[in-house]
């Protein structure tokens, strides 16, 4: 089985949303094969990983390749010339392959299930929006390609064994790994039939701003605000927690490491010497602090509304993070800041006359009620502050290298999280 070249792999790769290094130079790109590839019904599949980049830069990701000669299945190929080679989870048919190749333990695969009812490929779809990975919908599971290989368990495995009998997380039904590593590359959730919560909100914020009455929110964010805590009551129950008073200073260093690394970015220039001072505040924090594992990306986008109430689901972290940072106890306000800063998107996610100000400030009141009503003492204002700060600043970079129309958003945080608003 022939390989795509590599400058046509390449130029492939940036064109993908979950590889991280879009906003750089053409990348040095290697393709290795893991395991035989496998012939089915006219397709050749192989599970394979390709390396990008040169030295301690190098990264490593999932992709999976398919050969179909004269079908043109692809709509992205990674190569079309003698053959036409794409991402195997580009096209329903190959991606349907490709999850029964990593469905079967091997010398190379390590797959696991845990659910009494196996896993059911009935109406394989691509899921739509953009993701960091990829992830494609049955009638019964959502299976989660996990493109950036880092060796260790991945938190979205880690937490789902942990917290299989909550009622409030889409519960894991079985995960795979490349024994290279190990390294998780597949897991499969229940779906769960829920309205997503960045969707309603901005629908509810787009109601509030022409006069109309809200249909969820801002009750829908104190019943949410409830959820998060109990979440949270969980986790610590699963993996424990720490107090700690050397934590205001750790965090401090960490936010403004954080902060150097967007020093160069121009929208930002205003607001660094007060984002630094408010960081570098958190160095003179001796109360102890409470970490313990938490979700680590969280926003309306990873919380489905049902008929039952909130579901958390996509405790991976940001993926952009190193594995180990994303495994280690955090403060639970970096959750609830990342809430908060996800009902300031909803609120100016349209463009719309007037605003919708008086829905976000709502909407956080009651995100903040509920969550006191499970756990009172846990937060911590000044940390919560800084946090949410933090949270901006890195929306901030997110935007100005994928949608600069959108920067605009966090951009008014940031000026009034640091005081220049």
């Amino acid at each position: 089985m022939r390989t795509p070249p590599g400058d046509h792999l390449a130029r492939w790769l940036l064109r993908q949303r979950w590889y991280a290094g879009r906003d750089k130079a053409v990348p040095h790109t290697a393709l290795s094969m893991v395991g035989a590839p496998y012939e089915h019904d006219g397709l050749s599949v192989a599970l394979a990983v390709v390396t990008a980049g040169d030295g301690p830069a190098t990264e490593r990701y999932f992709v999976p390749i398919a050969h179909a000669a004269g079908h043109g299945l692809a709509s992205d190929p990674i190569y079309t010339g003698d053959a036409e080679w794409f991402d195997a989870f580009a096209h329903p048919a190959s991606a349907r392959v490709a999850i029964e190749l990593l469905g079967r333990s091997t010398s190379a695969v390590q797959a696991t299930w845990l659910d009494e009812a196996p896993l059911d490929l009935t109406g394989l779809t691509a899921a739509a929006g953009e993701q960091s990975n990829s992830s494609l919908l049955t009638g019964q599971h959502v299976i989660k390609v996990l493109r950036r290989m880092q060796p260790g368990p991945n938190p979205e495995v880690e937490v789902g064994q942990a917290l299989r009998s909550s009622t409030s997380v889409a519960t894991l039904c079985g995960f795979s790994q490349l024994a290279d590593g190990p390294t998780d590359v597949l897991v499969v959730h229940r779906r769960i039939a829920g309205a997503d919560g960045f969707t309603l909100a901005v629908a509810d914020a787009d109601r509030q701003a022409v006069g109309e009455v809200e249909q969820h929110f801002p009750g829908a964010a104190y019943e949410l605000g409830i959820t998060l805590g109990a979440v949270h009551s969980d986790l610590v129950t699963a993996f424990g927690e720490e107090s700690s008073a050397s934590y205001g200073p750790e965090l401090s260093r960490r936010l403004l490491r954080r902060l150097d690394a967007l020093a160069d970015l121009d929208v930002l220039q205003p607001y660094l010497s007060s984002a630094a001072a408010i960081f570098g505040d958190l160095a003179r924090v001796q109360r102890p602090l409470t970490v313990h594992r938490v979700h680590g990306d969280l926003h309306l986008g990873q919380s489905l509304f049902t008929d039952d109430g909130w579901r958390l689901i996509d405790f991976e972290g940001e993926p952009r993070r190193p594995l180990e940072e994303r495994r280690a106890p955090e403060s639970p306000l970096r959750d609830l800041a990342g809430m908060l800063r996800s009902f300031g998107y909803a609120a100016r996610w349209s463009r719309r006359p007037g605003g919708s100000g008086g829905w976000e400030h709502a909407a956080r009141r009651m995100l903040l009620e509920g969550y006191r009503l499970q756990r009172p003492d846990a937060v911590d204002e000044q940390v919560l502050e800084a946090l949410e700060l933090d949270k901006a600043l890195y929306e901030v970079g997110y935007e100005n290298a994928y949608r600069p129309d959108r920067v605009r958003i966090p951009l008014s945080a940031v000026a009034a999280l640091a005081g220049r608003g």
